[in-house]
């Protein structure tokens, strides 16, 4: 195995790892010790365990959301979350995570076996139900329609984000202000302005934006590009950013302003 400063890294110590961190039944351990990396099978035994390293109690406190770790490492860890940082970094195809956890389940799409093979362009998964939703890429199929507007969608996930555009559901409350989103990736962009961290910069003028879609939407201001188009019967109309053309289908639907 690699020894690098940053855990899990190399891809054979993570077949490794997971190999040696799965219970009986096969799956990835939810309770790993944040200083040695030891798998428990429930919370209460990693409590447990958490005594032979000294600690007893929750000292290490995240400055921006106030929520309390163990151990230092898990305090690291879950200030990524605030930052965007994803220092952990797939030796195969160069994605990259926050955490080992989410890394060594990534991994697992090299290490296993792709039998499910798509007949238009070769592309090999590992689960038939992958290969399902990737055929829609060349056929065009949309299956999940909404029953409010008629919108059709790729994956019912995509439905689902949809359908909180008409019932103003918000499931991802923010843990420091009263904000609530409607996507978890919509709470972790809005986390990013409590740490005022701007580090992707634009190329043309040097401004600092929060999120790389945030840097793609600021560019097009510069392009002029719009990607975004309406497709309501008769309309056509094309906006530089989604929630321009979000607003512009309420005004079609007649639905209040969620913003």
């Amino acid at each position: 195995m690699e020894n690098d400063i940053e855990p899990l890294r190399n891809v054979k110590c993570l077949s490794l790892n997971i190999r040696l961190r799965t219970d009986q039944h096969g799956k990835l351990n939810n309770h790993t010790c944040g200083i040695c990396y030891k798998p428990f099978p429930t919370k209460r035994a990693l409590q447990t365990h958490n005594r032979t390293h000294g600690i007893l109690e929750r000292r290490h406190k995240c400055s921006v959301c106030e929520k309390k770790f163990y151990a230092q490492t898990e305090l690291t860890i879950h200030m990524r979350k605030h930052t965007g940082e994803r220092p952990l970094v797939c030796t195969t195809c160069q994605k990259r995570f926050a955490d080992p956890r989410s890394l060594a389940k990534h991994v697992k799409i090299h290490i296993g076996e792709k039998k499910f093979v798509c007949e238009i362009c070769q592309k090999k998964f590992i689960h038939s139900y992958s290969l399902t939703t990737h055929r829609r890429v060349h056929t065009g199929e949309k299956p999940f329609v909404c029953s409010t507007c008629g919108h059709s969608y790729t994956t019912s996930t995509q439905l689902t984000l949809h359908t909180r555009t008409h019932t103003q559901e918000k499931p991802y409350p923010c843990s420091v202000c009263p904000k609530a989103f409607a996507s978890g990736s919509g709470l972790a962009t809005h986390q990013l302005t409590h740490t005022g961290i701007r580090k992707y910069v634009c190329s043309i003028c040097g401004k600092g934006l929060r999120t790389s879609p945030d840097l793609a939407a600021h560019l097009r201001t510069h392009t002029g590009e719009k990607p975004f188009e309406c497709r309501i019967p008769n309309c056509n109309k094309r906006y530089k950013t989604h929630s321009q053309l979000s607003a512009h289908i309420r005004a079609h639907t007649g639905e209040p302003d969620v913003t």
